[in-house]
């Protein structure tokens, strides 16, 4: 019976031990290192993306890269000479405003800037028909 109880206590200590090196609710994300969590390694991840590991932590600071610096600066261009034009200027128009005015800039980025912001000049209508065809067909002599 003795044996019995010194097993329990043993028991319950290791379950102390583990209790107590578990994390409690509340702790936050298992981070220990540098974003690298237990169960991933960003050496890893890094490896199989083939990515540097120094881009990988540049990209999580969150400042924007340069290409998208440009696009801000160039949304804005376009979306004024779009407004003065009272909306009539499509991609080929802007672009040619835009480099009247300076900016060195090309008509396909133009284009996509103005997609991702929602521009679009006007669209030809289609045309009518004034006159009602032949119901037997042929044409008039």
């Amino acid at each position: 019976m003795h044996t019995v109880l010194d097993q329990r206590c043993c028991s319950d200590r290791l379950n102390l031990r583990r209790l107590s090196s578990r994390r409690r609710p509340g702790d936050g994300p298992p981070v220990h290192r540098g974003g690298e969590t237990r169960s991933h390694s960003v050496k890893r991840a890094c490896e199989l993306l083939q990515v540097s590991r120094a881009a990988y932590h540049a990209r999580r600071t969150g400042t924007p890269g340069p290409r998208a610096v440009r696009d801000a600066e160039l949304t804005g261009q376009i979306t004024a000479v779009h407004t003065r034009s009272r909306g009539t200027y499509g991609a080929p128009r802007v672009h040619a405003a835009l480099r009247r005015d300076g900016a060195a800039c090309g008509r396909r980025c133009v284009a996509r800037l103005m997609r991702a912001a929602g521009l679009a000049g006007p669209h030809r209508r289609r045309r009518h028909l004034t006159t009602v065809p032949r119901p037997r067909g042929g044409h008039p002599p």
